[in-house]
């Protein structure tokens, strides 16, 4: 029992850390982010159709990295450019 807890809690966090890494690839390329949600997006269906797993779950974690990410770049460039200004 314990061993599926802590299965399921770094699944969560590893598709939450992928999507937090798709994010900072913006800050280098604008291919690699793409290519990083591509390939997830079509693990998480592939693994949905074979298994059933609700890979939606997955997603909405990915989905959640990658949008704090965002948020923290917005509320980055909102805070440089009212102090600066």
């Amino acid at each position: 029992m314990r061993r599926e807890r802590i299965h399921y809690t770094l699944t969560k966090l590893a598709h939450f850390l992928a999507g937090l890494l798709t994010g900072y690839s913006t800050e280098f390329s604008i291919v690699l982010p793409i290519l990083l949600f591509l390939v997830f997006i079509i693990y998480e269906l592939d693994e949905d159709w074979h298994l059933s797993d609700e890979s939606y779950r997955d997603i909405l974690e990915y989905a959640l990295g990658l949008y704090l990410y965002a948020s923290y770049k917005l509320l980055s460039f909102l805070l440089t450019h009212i102090l600066l200004n």
